[in-house]
């Protein structure tokens, strides 16, 4: 992964983009990233992205992680293999108590969503660096049914979410 990110023209991208909201009443959630490169060095910062919400869109920092080296790896070489080279080819910058790296007893259950538009998010940053490798953006989110299901197991309402996935094919 190193040797991928110093084919990157050295210098600072940056992108931004919303969630349209967490559900309960917070709109125009922000993530903001600036990726620094330096020969083979790439940083991630996400400091001025919106504070965890009460909705259950934020993330972990792990989730965050895996977002950034899946949009840096699918630039590079999605061949890559998946491994300690890869994370520690990348740093992240992602102040704990934001959408980005919530802490407890932040909800987390639709971080999917989030984690599609930090993928984007990314993806827009870099696109200066990569115009000829990187994609207008995806829906940037999951679509995420929930289903209720009205029955009682052990006295208990029984609920299910089920994610169903968006896939977008390019022919090149």
């Amino acid at each position: 992964m190193a040797d991928g990110v110093e084919s990157i023209r050295n210098g600072t991208y940056t992108f931004s983009d919303v969630m349209d909201g967490d559900g309960l009443g917070t709109f125009d959630v922000e993530i903001i990233v600036a990726v620094h490169v330096r020969d083979r060095e790439i940083i991630f910062d996400f400091s001025g992205t919106a504070d965890q919400v009460k909705g259950n869109i934020n993330v972990t920092l792990n989730a965050t992680q895996a977002a950034v080296c899946y949009s840096l790896k699918a630039l590079l070489d999605p061949e890559i293999p998946n491994n300690q080279g890869v994370l520690d080819a990348v740093e992240i910058v992602a102040p704990a108590g934001t959408l980005v790296n919530a802490i407890f007893p932040a909800p987390v259950a639709a971080r999917a969503n989030t984690c599609q538009r930090i993928i984007d998010v990314v993806l827009g940053a870099l696109a200066d660096a990569f115009p000829e490798r990187v994609v207008a953006a995806a829906n940037g989110a999951n679509t995420q049914p929930s289903f209720r299901v009205l029955t009682r197991v052990a006295g208990h309402p029984i609920s299910i979410l089920r994610r169903w996935a968006v896939v977008w094919v390019v022919d090149p």
